[in-house]
């Protein structure tokens, strides 16, 4: 993505711009197709105005235009306010294409017919990494937390509560899950 940073009334530090730039980075997550941001930074000079820093954002790409504006005290509030509010549209136009795609023709998927399930012959399966992990056991929150930390889906650990092998996972309602294993 192509990251345009400008500025009025105020200068723009080497580690400011690396913020914004790892920070507008990351908002592909969202949607992969996303061709150009352009931030722009200001002060406003009225002593009424509490937030004095403002920071406006466009975001170009897949024939979506999306622009938010923030301020805060400072220049990094106004900036994370403002990616959050991007952050949040996005989610909002990625939705709503997940929707589109699956209400296509106006049906919902659950009255077209079902597909059969193939499983894989032996010979099919490949595996492309493997990893090992050593960890401590915790609890189901710290792993959630580890989870998180990583930006993973899932997360296997040792539950402190059994010793057991147990898997956190995030649903795709947003909350979260908890396998334990059983014998």
């Amino acid at each position: 993505m192509d990251v345009t940073i400008s500025s009025r009334g105020m200068r723009v530090t080497p580690e400011l711009e690396d913020f914004v730039r790892e920070k507008i980075t990351k908002l592909d997550r969202y949607l992969t197709r996303l061709d150009r941001a352009q931030v722009h930074l200001l002060e406003e000079k009225n002593p009424r105005i509490a937030d004095k820093e403002v920071c406006e954002i466009h975001i170009d790409g897949a024939g979506r235009h999306i622009h938010c504006k923030a301020s805060g005290p400072d220049e990094l509030t106004a900036i994370e306010r403002t990616i959050h509010k991007v952050e949040r549209n996005l989610r909002k136009l990625k939705t709503k294409e997940t929707n589109q795609h699956h209400f296509a023709g106006g049906r919902h998927d659950k009255y077209q017919e079902a597909q059969p399930v193939t499983i894989p012959d032996v010979s099919e399966i490949d595996f492309v990494r493997q990893k090992q992990i050593v960890s401590d056991p915790m609890s189901a929150v710290e792993a959630v937390q580890q989870m998180e930390m990583l930006r993973h889906d899932f997360f296997l650990f040792t539950n402190i509560e059994n010793g057991q092998a147990s898997v956190v996972y995030k649903r795709l309602s947003g909350d979260y899950g908890l396998l334990e294993h059983t014998e």
